[in-house]
Order: structure tokens, then C-alpha cells, then sequence
């Protein structure tokens, strides 16, 4: 708690020098361009900053009672569970079906829907429904993303299929456990308010691959602090599989919202803004499949960065203003929408030393004494705090440095999606693809490799500078230009051809 508070102090120091360095009468026009992008992309971390170690200090003063036992009383209300596939392939879903067969749950009913247009996959999926006995349909068109599936089958409840009190959402790659649907329903039956309970997703395929490895740890820090945080204010989002819906709750806002690929966000929002309430239970209870190869990664961060950052400008905003929302869940619902900007943030940094050592373009004018006053304090505490948090929930460094290295190469598709989400772009819905091994080819790296060399060839010019003038200001910048030239090295380790073992079954399957 108190290192939290500290981080934030020195991260507050460092702010007011940054801020009062802008007005330093030394910048050209060319500079000052330059020093307004990059205090924009530090104020822009900063905030961020601010909204982890939030999540740090509240998760410190109130314990997580998660993990407690749960206890189902004597009613049993009507569960469905829907499982969402497209074009994931026969092992897959097999397996999940294999899992939800174990659900320890007396009133339950499954129903699989496939969306893909392929006739072929609609078949096997078909099959696969038959051999285990669940419900099936294929919905052509698939219009609506995957939101106009589940609203279709929200309409069809408690009325050419049985009627649910509650549906569970899960994707084709999410194998819950036994005691996810017993245990999910006892918490909502305590509360008629919540509209949804999220649990963590949980990659299992970590050791096979460093893509999925780097993945998952991205995902953690998202579901550790940040959302046990957004819990406490009452601002917790579905995040589209692995969660408990009330259906009552989804019919009176007219179900999940449409509009975007990522439904998930966009339904929480208007749920959050009719009165309704979420829960995040941190106990993991299903375990899915991570993305294997950047190829993989990339579609699944694409498709998350433009719809998210689409419903930040035409949904968030908007009620920024509005008294929908409290100013706790304003502020979680900014940090979630507006995250994605990261990825223009970082172009302006990986931008702005290779501006300095190359052409003389100083995007900040400052004592270099003073800056390390201000820098170095607020450098060291804010990352051990991060790396010391994560510690304590029992997660390695190798793994955290992975998903620091992995979120800084995807720089060029965060931007690229803002940019998408800006001009209002639709974008296809894409499965993140499983089960594949094939590296990129190295052309989809042209930005990276570029800016990469950049950095490296700018750091040797200004090392050469350094032996000549001895003028401070370049170590800064030499130190800058070398981190991040070996930050998107890590392309190197992260785009290589995955060995991928035989697939482990987990649950028993029919024959």
C-alpha cells in the first residue's frame, strides 16, 4: 500500500517537471511539435499508471474473498449455456463439449451454434452435437457479429426452447471445470442486481508456444489488480467468454449490442448504463487456448483494439458527461476504451530519439540534472511496483517481461486500429486461429524492422556524438534509442515456427 502511494507521488513529480519543461522558451517550431506529441504520449501512460496503482492500493486494503467457498442453496434455476463456434477446428470444440458434459449442474441445457458460412464446418459441428447429445443450430446469415447470435437465441427462449433464468457465454476453445455453473449461479441468485459474473480467461497451451506464453501474461495483469478494481467500482466488463448473464438483465436493454466486434464491451456499457451491476469472481474456472504465432496474436488484437477504441469515441465519450454513470465507473470505462491508444503513444517515443540523435529535434528542453531528479525515481519505483504486484499473485518475470515485449511490437497494430476506429472501419469478424505454427513473413514486420534499425543506427550516431561533445543529453537518448531497438528485437523470438505437441484431451470423450 504504502509503495503504491509512493509510486504515485514521484509519477506526480514527474508530471508537474514535464509539464512546466513545455514552456521552455528554447524550442523551434519543428520542436515544439515534437515536445506536445510526447508530453500528449506521457501524460497518456501516466493516467494509465495512475489507474494501476489504484488497482494495486485497493487490492492491498481489501482481501480477495474469490476463492472462498461457495455455497449453492436449494433452488436450482434454469441455466443455458451457450457455446459460440465459427470455423475453430473438430478437436477444439469437441473438447469443450467434452468439458460441459462434466458440469455438475441439475437444470442446464447446451447449446452449440455454429456462425461459419462454411458448409462443411457447419456439418462437422452438427456432428458433433449429435454425438454428445447437445442442442444445435447454424444461423445463416451470421449477421450481427457474434452478438446477433446470442441475441437470435435470446429471443428463443421460454419460447420455442426452454425458458433460462441464466445463460452462460463461452467461446469454442473454453473448457469450463465442473463447479463453474453451480457456483456462478449461487452468487447471482445473492443479488438480483448483477446482470453478469466474469471469471479470468486462462490459457493452457503456455508452454507450447512464447506467443501464447507472452499472451497470457498480458492478460493476467489485466485480470488480477485492474479488474478486481473495476469490481470495486462497480465497472467490471464482460469480456465475451467465461461468464454467467442474467437473461432478464440483456432482454431489458435489447440484448447485446451489435454494432462492434467486441460486443462484450459495448453490451457492458449499456448494461452498467440502465442500473445494472457486474461481478468479477477471480477464480479461475475454464481454460481456453492463447494465440500461437504473432499471426495469431495480431488478429486477436485487432479485432479487440478497433471495436473497443470505436465504442471509447462513440460510446464512452458520450457519457463522460452524463449522469448514466458514476465517476468510478466513468473513469474504468476510460482507462478500458482508451487503452489502445497506447500503441500511437509508443510511435511518438520509438519517434522522438531517433528525431534527437539524428536530425537535432529536441522534444525536450530540461536541466539534464533536474530530468534525472524527476525520471529516475519515478522509472524505478513505478516498475518494481509492477513487477513486486505481480510477484505476490505468483507469476514469473520471464513470463511478464514476455508480455511487456509482445504488447510494444503489436505498437503498429493498435495504431493502425485507432486510425481504423477513427474513420469508423467495420472489420470482418476473425477467429483468433489455433493449432497453427507458421511464422509471419517478415515483410509484415516492415515497421518494426524499420524503426528497430532506426533506433540501433541513431543510438551508434549519437555514441559517436558522445565520445566527441560529452553532452549529457545524448545518454538519455542513447539509453532510449537501445531499449527499444531491443524491445523489437523480441520479434525475433516471438515470430519463429512453433512445434506444436500432440493435442491433451482433459475430459473423457465418446467414442
Amino acid at each position: 500500500m504504502a509503495f503504491s502511494m509512493l509510486a504515485v507521488v514521484f509519477l506526480c513529480i514527474y508530471v508537474v517537471f514535464r509539464d512546466l519543461a513545455i514552456f521552455n522558451s528554447g524550442y523551434n517550431p519543428v520542436d515544439y511539435i515534437f515536445a506536445v506529441a510526447l508530453i500528449i504520449s506521457e501524460l497518456f501512460i501516466a493516467v494509465h499508471a495512475v489507474g494501476y496503482f489504484w488497482a494495486v492500493f485497493r487490492a492491498s486494503v481489501r482481501a480477495n474473498t474469490a476463492r472462498t467457498e461457495v455455497f449453492t442453496g436449494f433452488a436450482n434455476p434454469p441455466v443455458a449455456v451457450y457455446l459460440a463456434t465459427y470455423n475453430e477446428p473438430e478437436e477444439i470444440i469437441e473438447d469443450t463439449l467434452a468439458s460441459l458434459l462434466g458440469l455438475e449442474y441439475p437444470n442446464l441445457q447446451i447449446y452449440l451454434n455454429c456462425d461459419s458460412p462454411k458448409a462443411a464446418q457447419a456439418q462437422m459441428a452438427e456432428a458433433l452435437a449429435k454425438k454428445y447429445r447437445v442442442n444445435f443450430y447454424h444461423r445463416v446469415p451470421n449477421t450481427g457479429y457474434k452478438a446477433g447470435g446470442i441475441n437470435l437465441f435470446l429471443g428463443r427462449l421460454g419460447k420455442d426452447l426452454p425458458y433460462a433464468k441464466y445463460m452462460i457465454v463461452l467461446d469454442a476453445d473454453s473448457k469450463p471445470v465442473r463447479t463453474f455453473a453451480s457456483e456462478l449461479v449461487a452468487i447471482a441468485e445473492k443479488n438480483p442486481k448483477i446482470a453478469f459474473i466474469q471469471t479470468p480467461q486462462y490459457y493452457g497451451n503456455t508452454a507450447d508456444s512464447p506467443v501464447a506464453m507472452g499472451a497470457s501474461a498480458s492478460q493476467s495483469v489485466f485480470y488480477e489488480y485492474i479488474c478486481e478494481a473495476k469490481a470495486e467500482s462497480k465497472a467490471m466488463i464482460c469480456c465475451g467468454t467465461n461468464v454467467l448473464f442474467r437473461v432478464e438483465a440483456l432482454l431489458s436493454v435489447g440484448g447485446f449490442d451489435e454494432s462492434s466486434v467486441t460486443e462484450d464491451f459495448a453490451t457492458s456499457l449499456r448494461l452498467h448504463s440502465n442500473g445494472w451491476e457486474s461481478h468479477y469472481h477471480n477464480a479461475v474456472y475454464v481454460m481456453g487456448v492463447g494465440p500461437e504465432t504473432m499471426g495469431a496474436y495480431f488478429v486477436q488484437q485487432m479485432r479487440w483494439a478497433i471495436g473497443t477504441f470505436g465504442i471509447f469515441l462513440r460510446g464512452v465519450l458520450p457519457r463522460l458527461f452524463k449522469p448514466n454513470l458514476t465517476f468510478g465507473q466513468k473513469f474504468e470505462y476510460f482507462l478500458s476504451g482508451s487503452y489502445y491508444f497506447v500503441g500511437v503513444t509508443q510511435m511518438i517515443q520509438l519517434i522522438c530519439p531517433v528525431a534527437f540523435l539524428l536530425f537535432g529535434v529536441k522534444p525536450l528542453i530540461a536541466n539534464p540534472v533536474a530530468y534525472l531528479v524527476a525520471f529516475v525515481p519515478n522509472l524505478v519505483f513505478s516498475n518494481i511496483l509492477f513487477y513486486f504486484s505481480m510477484k505476490q499473485r505468483d507469476y514469473r518475470m520471464k513470463s511478464l517481461i514476455a508480455s511487456q515485449a509482445i504488447n510494444f511490437i503489436t505498437f503498429w497494430v493498435y495504431a493502425r486500429a485507432v486510425w481504423g476506429a477513427l474513420l469508423n472501419k467495420r472489420i470482418s469478424f476473425g477467429v483468433t486461429p489455433k493449432g497453427q505454427g507458421e511464422p509471419l513473413p517478415w515483410i509484415v514486420f516492415w515497421p518494426q524492422l524499420l524503426f528497430m534499425a532506426a533506433s540501433l543506427v541513431a543510438a551508434i550516431v549519437g555514441i559517436y556524438h558522445l565520445a566527441t561533445t560529452g553532452d549529457l543529453p545524448l545518454i538519455f537518448n542513447i539509453f532510449w534509442a537501445l531499449y527499444h531497438t531491443t524491445l523489437l528485437s523480441s520479434i525475433f523470438y516471438f515470430n519463429r515456427r512453433v512445434t506444436l505437441g500432440q493435442p491433451e484431451y482433459f475430459f473423457d470423450r465418446y467414442a
